[in-house]
């Protein structure tokens, strides 16, 4: 009871500021006030009580103290408010004992009013006006009984909430730091060190984890990291369901386990016109054949809503498993999606081209061997390498130079690790030499042993030009693979690229650039005290391939070089023409650009439906052509048709809906695989050797938050 009549006071105090800034009465007949009538001057408005000797006045701080207080103008008295407002509506039918006064005829003996027998404090307390304040309080909020009892329960769901809250906030940011969430003990675990951590902060959280249901289990955790993940994909997949049309992306590695992961990506063009290449999860499968892989992957896209019938790109690497022209993966999707094109992935070709140029010539191949071992020897040995970081670090502050820089091994499947370690050679060539005098007479015998080899390689000037002309071929190759590897590489752009290098390197022939080179390799050969370059002795061919002529041998250093490095240059550019520029699967791609960029229609415009009629789309392209913006741009590309569409008013883009569609069909097919490779770095990072007995859900949930951290933070 007393805290319901605390309820009314703390209503009643509120209510009777309102009425003293407005003064007003809101009465009609009978007790129809809103809020109890106080006047501010009383003094001068109520009646004092009269007495022989004195005048007693009502106080105005009466009001403060007893909210209650209600002055009728009728009876020239106060009123209790609570209780003549509950006797108007007919609230005191069950109180027996109540105080007329206060409710009717009105109290006036202000002399009486306080003290410690009062009549103001006897009302408060008595029962009638408690009953009249607990009534009006139920009148004011007309809850049910239930709401009031579960006022308790509301509050330990709101703290329950709250904590819950604490949990999924904790398992995304360890999830968007690829971290574990469990340790080899659970209570050691991270998870469970960051909840202890944040009781310091959250107030109630260590009570309420130790409850009896444990909301800190793993099987909960799955549930939140798999609504992580699916909030993820569900973002992605919105996007790409809008689109027109889509590619895939699919590239496999081993993880920890031995198990084979298909790293399955789609790539769409959003409202934008932007192509985005999105990584939608790794998917354990069973053997790696073609329609094994095949099936896995319309599995996929059944589950994302994407239907076959819009599948209009296919990009994997050079395995027969995935590009077999029978069997192969991309046969077997293009034998029920025909205008799935495939394209072989470029940057794995440029690697491919790479290769071929390193094994081209013995003194190239030999050269990046040397540098290969180098690297190997500072691996295995940590006194090797802490040598050649000491000599290098001092002869770098002597000569104020380039910083000093390490020297990794090389490998076959490293796309970009070839021009740096080269270039980091070349770089630090006396260092090296010294490097090895000193491990051949400090280091272990079997160091020592290595280190002297290498160090007669090294001595040996075919080594420095070899890896000069290395240099000089494998820096345009590796600058376009950097350029492939970008998500928002387009075919069209990745064979402008190619066709630039391939200018570039024919532009490498002429004799005046190979005599600068040698001019500069001569000049270090002097600086480094090497032996000077001589023509190596070659071998008398047999009579069968040469018949009864002298066979051609060169006595000039700078002809027998040159034909070295004019073969590398045949081969850069050979590679080049027959992996990339005269791939099959461009041939429908180039038919598609040709017909945006001349505007004559060719026979497989047809067979795309998104184009719609053919005589629409040669209107559209014959309008779209003749555009200031279009006709002042030489020459004319996919990206200045894409940017013009791109920079149009709605109203006006909606004039080419076909020509958007040519567009985004260009836009849509993806130049190399990386997107795919990137993730497998991603799934060793997660999926270590400490880890390796997570499961496969424990594996794509995780990571899907992982490789989008923008995102989690929203979520």
């Amino acid at each position: 009871m007393a805290y319901a009549c605390t309820i009314t006071v703390k209503y009643v105090v509120c209510t009777v500021q309102k009425c003293r800034q407005s003064d007003k009465l809101h009465a009609s007949e009978g007790f129809c006030f809103e809020v109890p009538h106080q006047p501010v001057n009383s003094k001068l408005i109520i009646p004092p009580q009269r007495l022989k000797t004195r005048n007693i006045y009502f106080q105005q701080q009466w009001y403060d103290k007893y909210p209650w207080l209600h002055y009728d103008v009728n009876t020239k008295a106060v009123l209790c408010f609570n209780c003549a407002k509950a006797r108007s509506l007919d609230l005191l039918r069950s109180v027996k004992c109540s105080d007329p006064c206060f409710i009717s005829t009105g109290f006036n003996k202000w002399k009486k009013a306080t003290g410690d027998s009062g009549r103001f404090a006897s009302h408060q307390e008595s029962t009638c006006h408690k009953a009249a304040t607990l009534a009006l309080q139920n009148l004011q909020k007309p809850e049910t009984v239930a709401t009031l009892l579960s006022q308790q329960l509301s509050k330990e769901q709101h703290a329950a909430r709250k904590c819950l809250n604490v949990l999924f906030t904790s398992v995304g940011y360890l999830a968007r730091q690829g971290l574990a969430l469990r340790g080899h003990d659970e209570l050691e675990g991270n998870y469970t060190q960051l909840l202890r951590c944040r009781n310091l902060d959250v107030p109630g959280l260590e009570t309420w984890v130790n409850r009896r249901n444990n909301y800190t289990h793993h099987s909960v955790q799955d549930e939140m990291l798999k609504l992580y993940a699916d909030a993820t994909l569900r973002r992605i997949l919105a996007d790409a369901q809008k689109s027109q049309s889509f590619a895939v992306i699919v590239d496999g590695t081993q993880d920890v386990t031995r198990t084979e992961q298909e790293s399955i990506c789609i790539r769409f063009v959003d409202e934008e016109l932007q192509a985005r290449e999105e990584f939608v999860g790794f998917y354990a499968v069973d053997g790696t054949k073609g329609n094994q892989l095949a099936s896995c992957i319309k599995d996929c896209l059944l589950r994302f809503q994407l239907p076959l019938e819009k599948l209009r790109g296919q990009t994997y690497d050079g395995a027969a498993n995935m590009c077999g022209a029978y069997n192969g993966c991309q046969a077997v999707l293009c034998r029920e999606q025909p205008l799935a094109s495939y394209v072989h992935c470029s940057a794995h070709c440029s690697n491919l081209v790479a290769l071929a140029v390193c094994s081209a010539s013995t003194v190239v191949r030999d050269s990046v061997q040397h540098v290969n071992d180098f690297g190997v020897l500072c691996n295995a040995s940590g006194t090797f390498k802490s040598l050649f970081h000491n000599i290098a670090m001092c002869n770098t502050d002597c000569k104020r130079s380039m910083p000093m820089r390490n020297i990794k091994p090389l490998c076959p499947t490293r796309w970009l690790v070839r021009v740096p370690a080269i270039n980091a050679t070349l770089e630090q060539y006396s260092s090296i030499l010294e490097t090895l005098e000193e491990a051949k007479a400090t280091c272990s015998p079997e160091v020592s042993a290595r280190a002297s080899g290498l160090l007669a390689r090294f001595h040996d000037p075919v080594t420095l030009i070899g890896l000069k002309m290395a240099q000089d071929v494998l820096s345009p190759l590796e600058s376009v693979n950097r350029s492939l590897q970008s998500p928002a590489m387009t075919v069209a752009g990745m064979l402008q690229s190619v066709k630039t290098v391939k200018q570039h390197l024919q532009g490498m022939r002429p004799e005046d650039r190979f005599a600068k080179l040698l001019s500069e390799v001569e000049r270090q050969i002097a600086e480094y005290d090497l032996d000077q370059l001589t023509v190596p002795r070659v071998r008398k061919p047999p009579a069968r391939f040469c018949g009864q002529a002298e066979a051609f041998h060169t006595t000039s250093v700078e002809t027998y070089y040159r034909i070295e490095y004019v073969k590398l240059i045949d081969v850069a550019v050979q590679q080049l023409d027959d992996r990339l520029l005269n791939c099959p699967g461009l041939a429908r791609y180039c038919q598609l650009e040709s017909t945006l960029l001349t505007g004559q229609l060719s026979d497989v415009v047809c067979q795309y439906p998104e184009l719609g009629e053919v005589r629409s789309l040669q209107t559209q392209l014959d309008i779209f052509l003749s555009l200031p913006e279009i006709t002042g741009s030489a020459p004319l590309t996919l990206d200045t048709c894409t940017g013009v569409l791109r920079n149009m008013i709605t109203e006006k883009r909606a004039m080419f809906p076909n020509v958007e569609s040519l567009v985004r069909l260009l836009l849509v097919n993806p130049a190399s695989s990386a997107t795919a490779e990137r993730s497998f770095s991603g799934l060793r990072r997660l999926k270590t050797y400490l880890r390796s007995t997570c499961g496969q859900r424990r594996t794509i949930w995780p990571y899907v938050t992982y490789i989008r951290t923008s995102w989690t933070l929203l979520m």
